[in-house]
């Protein structure tokens, strides 16, 4: 792990004042200057501290720090909008100094991370492969630095394989499978690259995602009650996010095809490696789970401001793949600034 030399400036707001002492003694060590000033680079927080006081704290829009001692009973936070401040921590005795050195780590590389992450997403069938590689080979003729990802990794990593088995239905149908244990292993199969992606963050690398959390947001949150989905999209943002420090992407494209022209696309695909037999795999043959997982990515779009939609039809005519990657383009030079 590396420890960044830029001194960050941190305020704290700790009950337990033994915890404070201590608190204080890591970060005289490791170049972190305490303060109350409004130039703040984040907050360290306990569980004591009230709800009203850390709504108070995320008006500032600063990363929070709350620490969490292990073992014992804490306030649970819930919000009702998607949350991305907050980042809880279980500590000890013996692993306080290397949490703090962690997140501290991670606040100092979001701040000098110079490449872009580019997501394409949306329903199966809406060709989001297709897409994906062109936006890559655009990127690589006007000579940027430039790398694709393809989730799930269905033959680079034992997670992608655990999930080509559920989506041949080794593991049974759908309803048979909690959304939160299948989003554990999509998050997980995206942490075996996670590093890997930060560091070609740091070397001004471009990205692009065929699926990203965006799934999972999409394909799982629906799944839950309506009064339970907000609750669902703000435990996947804290799963991928904040614990796993998967790193946030700076733009997600939903490709947005009509569910009656999803499953025909689907139909016409040849055979895919990761499923036993040509046709649908687990979730494509849920036509009405498709629909609903389709409104739930328009949701998102209002939801996220780096979310955007292109309709891939128009006139109820499917657009050229050369007209979708256009609009891909012009999306991407209207809402990033890439040099």
């Amino acid at each position: 792990m590396q420890f960044w030399l830029k001194q960050m400036k941190v305020q704290l707001l700790l009950k337990n004042k033994k915890l404070e002492s201590k608190v204080r003694k890591i970060l005289a060590g490791i170049n972190l200057i305490e303060t109350r000033d409004k130039l703040k680079d984040f907050f360290i927080i306990d569980s004591a501290l009230e709800i009203y006081d850390i709504q108070d704290l995320l008006k500032q829009k600063k990363p929070i720090l709350r620490l969490i001692k292990k073992g014992k009973e804490y306030k649970k936070l819930e919000f009702n909008y998607p949350e991305f401040y907050i980042y809880q921590r279980f500590y000890d005795t013996d692993n306080l100094d290397y949490v703090i050195k962690k997140f501290a780590d991670h606040l100092k590389f979001q701040q000098i991370r110079k490449g872009k992450i580019i997501v394409i997403d949306g329903g199966d069938g809406s060709g989001k492969k297709t897409q994906s590689d062109l936006l890559v080979e655009y990127f690589k003729i006007k000579g940027e630095k430039v790398k694709l990802y393809d989730f799930p990794q269905y033959f680079g990593s034992i997670y992608g394989e655990t999930i080509a088995r559920f989506l041949n239905k080794e593991f049974g149908e759908l309803d048979q499978i909690s959304p939160e244990i299948i989003s554990i292993v999509y998050a997980q199969d995206r942490q075996t690259v996670a590093e890997e992606i930060r560091q070609l963050l740091l070397q001004d690398t471009i990205i692009i995602c065929n699926r990203y959390t965006s799934s999972s947001l999409a394909f799982q949150t629906v799944r839950k009650p309506p009064d339970q989905q907000m609750k669902f999209i703000n435990w996947i943002i804290d799963l991928e996010y904040k614990t796993n420090l998967l790193p946030l992407e700076d733009l997600t494209i939903y490709l947005d095809v009509k569910t009656e022209t999803s499953q025909k696309l689907i139909q016409k695909k040849k055979k895919r490696d990761y499923l036993k037999k040509q046709g649908y795999d687990l979730t494509e043959e849920l036509t009405d789970y498709q629909r609903k997982t389709r409104k739930m990515y328009l949701y998102l779009c209002n939801l996220f401001r780096h979310w955007k939609r292109i309709k891939c039809i128009e006139n109820n005519k499917l657009k050229s793949i050369k007209e979708v990657h256009q609009a891909i383009v012009d999306c991407v030079n209207s809402n990033l600034k890439l040099h």
